[in-house]
């Protein structure tokens, strides 16, 4: 089977996806990444991804949560009006935190193929990072996955959109992608040809809330929320959807927990600690059913087809899926 990991969005929610990732790990002989020939993740869910493909344990990326929380999620003090494109945070929080782990490392360098969405600003069209696994891919290999990370997590309001090497402002792809498990499962399937009866999805979600009740037409903020609730809901129920079209909701397996309103939030660092436990719950109850499905043996090694080394020259044009 070729077996993809896909991480939702979700800020310091990405905690619980973080501390279900780790408790699996602790069952596991080979780290975690290893079992997975495709790995998407999409704003803090990119984070993680970025990091499983750099080969940082699992134990780590949770203490990226648990330790930089309120690194990265510094308020700024200054008039919104007088704030940086008009966002919460600084993003200078973030890239410290980032620039610590990853320093001037590229995307080259990761041993999993990896898919990480973001949004161009200015034109609306989708942006997807990905390392060179198809003869296609001659460029994103290249860039330092620091900016590919600050790129996916550029969420409006919250963080200013971020500006790429390339002069493109990027934003986060939860915009369109919150939950990459359909654009992945599309990779696998249009992309790398490999046949829907083989490939297997373990889609990680970072908990959800029930969607609000309607507010009234003049509470307009209120309205808006909820209308960016129902966006979000919709987007991941149709993403999913997608995914089980193409391979078979059998081959489907998705981790999620719904939890009351106001446990959680985006940008919330008081409730690490009980997404951490719910992440790890989820991680205990699972890892028997999961096992089978993923984790009986590890997928075969990646080789890119390009390399920094290399320049552009392809280096197994033949079977771009391994």
């Amino acid at each position: 089977m070729f077996r993809i990991l896909s991480i939702d969005g979700g800020g310091m929610k990405g905690t619980f996806a973080a501390a279900f990732l780790d408790e699996l790990q602790a069952t596991l002989p080979s780290p975690i990444a290893n079992y997975f020939d495709l790995i998407a993740g999409t704003s803090t869910g990119g984070i993680i991804a970025v990091a499983l493909g750099m080969c940082v344990p699992t134990s780590e990326i949770l203490a990226l949560y648990k330790n930089e929380a309120n690194t990265i999620f510094a308020r700024d003090k200054l008039p919104w009006f007088l704030r940086r494109r008009g966002s919460i945070y600084r993003p200078e929080g973030l890239r410290l935190a980032l620039d610590a782990r990853f320093g001037d490392r590229r995307l080259a360098e990761a041993k999993q193929r990896l898919l990480i969405p973001a949004l161009e600003e200015s034109t609306g069209r989708v942006h997807i990072y990905k390392n060179a696994y198809h003869p296609r891919l001659r460029t994103d290999y290249r860039r330092k996955v620091v900016e590919i990370a600050m790129a996916t997590t550029a969420a409006p309001v919250y963080l200013p959109a971020h500006e790429a090497d390339s002069g493109l402002c990027l934003l986060d792809g939860g915009l369109w992608a919150n939950n990459p498990a359909g654009i992945s499962v599309a990779e696998a399937v249009g992309l790398l040809r490999i046949p829907c009866d083989e490939v297997r999805l373990l889609s990680v979600g970072t908990t959800d809330s029930p969607v609000r009740k309607r507010p009234s037409p003049w509470r307009w903020i209120a309205r808006a929320k909820h209308m960016l609730d129902l966006s979000m809901a919709g987007q991941s129920s149709g993403s999913l959807g997608i995914a089980k079209t193409l391979i078979g909701a059998e081959n489907v397996f998705r981790i999620n927990l719904m939890v009351a309103q106001g446990i959680a939030a985006l940008d919330q660092t008081e409730d690490i600690s009980v997404l951490e436990g719910l992440g790890r719950s989820e991680g205990r109850r699972g890892s028997v059913r999961l096992r089978e499905a993923f984790f009986t043996c590890e997928a075969p090694p990646f080789s890119p087809i390009y390399s920094i080394d290399s320049s552009s020259r392809p280096q197994d044009p033949s079977h771009p899926a391994g």
